[in-house]
């Protein structure tokens, strides 16, 4: 609600915001300044096994309806929109705030993205936060399943190097032994 007085000269009773106008005109006007939308505490986005794992916290959501979530890779353009359907405010219209998150799982690796959170109230307005962006590379981590240090064919094998050692040092010692006797 908005009151607004209009003079053309300086008021000859003094100005009274509230009362009456004497030389003026009082018109007034709902302009609907009601709180309405979205008040977003934090939206951020974090690499977690390869993926953007986009998140949001909101402070209040009065009026709110849900999210909507866009993508592009210009900063300046958000051309995907990654949700199918609204993301459902988790207390809608309430004074109350809430935490989100969405994994962007068609996000292709090293490859730099911008994110956008579009918030929707019950009369069909919106209001776009972001961008934020991420670049997440593809996971590089090797699991074993099994690993065994040892093996039945390296055993042999270590087996002959011995007696192929031993008889090396035995001829040595008999040649030597003969040289000594000669």
């Amino acid at each position: 609600y908005a009151r607004v007085r209009l003079y053309d000269d300086v008021p000859a009773t003094g100005y009274a915001p509230g009362g009456l106008a004497l030389n003026g005109e009082v018109e007034d006007y709902n302009v609907g300044l009601s709180p309405t939308g979205v008040t977003l505490a934090d939206f951020s986005a974090a690499c977690v096994d390869g993926t953007p794992l986009l998140t949001w916290e909101t402070v209040s959501e009065l009026q709110n309806q849900g999210f909507n979530l866009y993508r592009g890779v210009d900063s300046s353009n958000p051309d995907t929109q990654l949700n199918a359907t609204m993301i459902p405010s988790q207390g809608p219209g309430s004074a109350q705030g809430f935490m989100y998150t969405w994994p962007d799982d068609t996000a292709q690796p090293d490859t730099m993205y911008y994110y956008w959170l579009e918030d929707v109230d019950f009369a069909g307005a919106t209001a776009m936060h972001g961008p934020i962006s991420a670049m997440c590379s593809a996971p590089t981590a090797v699991t074993f399943s099994n690993l065994d240090a040892g093996s039945t064919s390296a055993g042999v094998l270590s087996g002959w190097m011995v007696a192929l050692a031993l008889g090396v040092m035995l001829a040595g010692f008999v040649a030597v032994r003969r040289m000594r006797t000669t």
